[in-house]
């Protein structure tokens, strides 16, 4: 499967990870490898043997399959997904790298209140102001469940948030890292994809819109040589006819069928590879 995806993406477009030592307001995002190695600011994730891809399905309630996530040596999760606490026992608490998603993305620059520049400041009375700051910057995210995101990043503090898409609102997105640590105490690495990884995802699967999942495998397959894949279950019910949650830590519900990534057929997908033992696919460890 490596040599498969490399077709359509390279290892240094999978991932790329700021330095330490790079101050936030002087990152630069890349989009090619020479711009990469001339400005020296990221680095790729390197090999790894074995990795967890831990999804978000509601069939991991209960799969009791935490103590063997946490075993692997670099675990993968996806959407800032709560880890560890009272989901320690089906998911575990290690994550090495968590993607981001741009409704995410956009509400964290929403809740820190960094989408303005400090000299976009506008009274409240002022409506001219207001107007052309709106016209310049555009409209901010609603700060909506701000604590829950916020208490979501603080589970990856010391780790790596990664956003995979193609980047928007550069600007706002390094003041939003900037306060991060000063006022919330949060330390994280940031990384990117040079170029959006639902291109090559799409190409290499031949499906019309790829699922997070299915990126993110896509990527992981340039840097793991064993992917194993938790809690990848599109559906609402078991083989045992148990009733799932779309989410193991959430009851927001989707309908499957209707849905643009039409997850059903991706998990046709993903039994192909598992019967070929391309990846391994785990749904329980009882």
């Amino acid at each position: 499967m490596q040599r498969n995806v490399s077709v359509y993406v390279k290892r240094w477009e999978a991932v790329q990870v700021f330095r330490s030592d790079i101050p936030w307001r002087k990152i630069t995002f890349s989009r090619t490898e020479k711009e990469l190695k001339a400005r020296d600011q990221t680095h790729t994730i390197s090999k790894q043997y074995q990795c967890a891809l831990v999804g978000n399905s509601g069939i991991l309630l209960d799969s009791r399959c935490g103590d063997v996530i946490d075993k692997f040596t670099f675990v993968i999760r996806m959407n800032l997904a709560p880890c560890g606490g009272e989901f320690k026992r089906d998911v575990g608490s290690k994550v090495n790298l968590v993607s981001v998603n741009v409704d995410q993305l956009e509400r964290l620059i929403s809740c820190t209140d960094t989408h303005y520049p400090p000299e976009a400041k506008c009274s409240v009375k002022d409506q001219r102001c207001l107007k052309e700051r709106e016209k310049k910057y555009g409209t901010p995210r609603k700060p909506i469940d701000c604590d829950d995101l916020i208490n979501r990043l603080k589970r990856a503090n010391g780790t790596t948030i990664w956003y995979f898409k193609k980047i928007g609102n550069i600007a706002a997105i390094k003041r939003m890292l900037g306060v991060l640590k000063p006022k919330y105490n949060i330390d994280i690495y940031f990384a990117y994809s040079p170029r959006s990884l639902m291109g090559p995802a799409s190409k290499a699967f031949k499906v019309g819109f790829p699922s997070t999942g299915l990126a993110i495998y896509s990527a992981a397959t340039q840097f793991c040589h064993e992917i194993h894949m938790f809690g990848f279950y599109p559906f609402y019910q078991d083989s045992n006819n148990r009733t799932l949650r779309h989410h193991y830590y959430d009851q927001r519900k989707i309908n499957y069928t209707t849905n643009p990534h039409y997850m059903p057929n991706e998990y046709k997908t993903f039994l192909r590879l598992n019967r070929t033992g391309a990846i391994s696919l785990v749904n329980s460890c009882r």
